[in-house]
């Protein structure tokens, strides 16, 4: 009896050592995927603008976004600002644009440094997050002291017009390639002045819906009469307003006319109000005019879209063959629950739904006991 005690007491001490050496077992192969260096590079190079918050690097997702944001003002002739105060240690965003393509991309490189403009050497594993603008053209700082200016006259919504201030294109030069790195930026081409500018104020100025000036105003700093901060360079410049939920609806008209190029063998179906949700933010309206789908802000153009085919339009959802059809000169998507597409050679016909057309498509199918797929509500 006194040797049983303490062998039961070594057997439970045995197994508790067991225990807690196959939890440590369990634990350290869990973690072990999620901290090896496969699992990080995947996160690291292959997330998007979107998707990097993680790492805390706000100062290229807000670039980015401030951006994008701007270009998809439907104002011109007016400029941005840009919430950037420089690049952390090791880190590089590049700024270029495809000659010909009117596509800008927005590069953030970490573990980098640069040598010279655009020479960029590694301090470790290069790893890179790549962001698109489309519609773009960029412009850098073309002049010694400050740019040209001209006078822009508005027409008001009220009638009234309305005059300001406005740089001249001519003050900058086309570039292909501009690089950010601390607070300085500079271009890869030599242009009149200086090729690098501190840019911990800068900005980008639309001269139309396409063609980009990126400058700073870092000099001679005043109030304006509004209370925002800006130099010489930008006083009495307009300020683009931003249009609300703009990458959302630019991102929903992007869906709209992909789905639309690639619709070629059969019908397709849009859906613009379901479940009592639309697609598009407020005040937002999409157009189907001739052969382009554009979208609109309180009725001013934000971004427009060719297409191959040529519009036509149908009337009667039981009539839809071609020679059936009507010449399409303009329609609203924002007036309908649903729109189909049917596509032929070299045109593609609408057949738009309200709620009365849409109950008596499903009226006729029922009755004519059509088993062919319904357009549902």
């Amino acid at each position: 009896m006194a040797t049983e005690l303490p062998l039961r007491k070594v057997i439970m001490g045995f197994l508790g050592i067991l225990v807690v050496g196959l939890a440590i077992y369990i634990a350290f192969i869990s973690v072990r995927p999620y901290t090896s260096k496969g699992f990080l590079d995947i996160q690291t190079t292959n997330q998007t603008a979107e998707g990097v918050e993680t790492k805390n690097i706000n100062f290229y997702t807000d670039l980015v976004k401030n951006y994008k944001e701007c270009k998809l003002s439907p104002d011109t002739n007016c400029f941005c600002p840009l919430l950037f105060q420089g690049a952390p240690e090791n880190y590089i965003i590049s700024i270029t644009n495809i000659p010909g393509s009117k596509i800008t991309t927005i590069t953030m490189t970490e573990n980098a440094k640069m040598e010279d403009c655009g020479d960029i050497s590694s301090t470790g594993e290069l790893k890179t997050n790549t962001s698109e603008i489309e519609k773009d053209a960029i412009y850098f700082e073309d002049y010694y002291l400050s740019p040209d200016t001209t006078i822009i006259e508005i027409l008001n919504n009220d009638g009234t017009r309305s005059t300001y201030t406005g740089l001249k294109k001519e003050s900058f030069a086309s570039v292909n390639e501009l690089h950010l790195y601390g607070s300085k930026m500079c271009s890869t081409k030599d242009v009149s002045g200086s090729d690098e500018i501190e840019f911990k104020n800068g900005a980008i100025y639309k001269f139309n819906q396409e063609d980009t000036a990126i400058f700073s105003y870092n000099s001679n700093i005043i109030r304006e009469q509004s209370g925002d901060i800006a130099s010489e360079q930008t006083k009495g410049l307009r300020k683009c307003t931003p249009a609300k939920n703009a990458l959302l609806a630019y991102e929903e008209f992007k869906k709209l006319v992909s789905q639309i190029k690639e619709c070629k063998d059969s019908t397709c179906t849009y859906f613009i109000k379901q479940n009592s949700k639309t697609a598009f933010p407020q005040d937002y309206t999409v157009t189907a005019v001739n052969q382009k789908i554009i979208l609109e802000y309180k009725g001013q153009e934000v971004r427009s879209e060719q297409i191959s085919k040529e519009f036509c339009l149908f009337n009667d959802f039981k009539k839809t063959t071609l020679d059936q059809a009507v010449k399409l000169t303009s329609l609203n998507f924002n007036n309908y629950l649903v729109i189909e597409f049917y596509p032929f050679d070299n045109n593609l016909c609408l057949l738009p739904y309200t709620i009365k057309t849409l109950a008596d498509k499903k009226a006729f199918a029922e009755s004519s006991k059509i088993k062919k797929p319904i357009v549902p509500e």
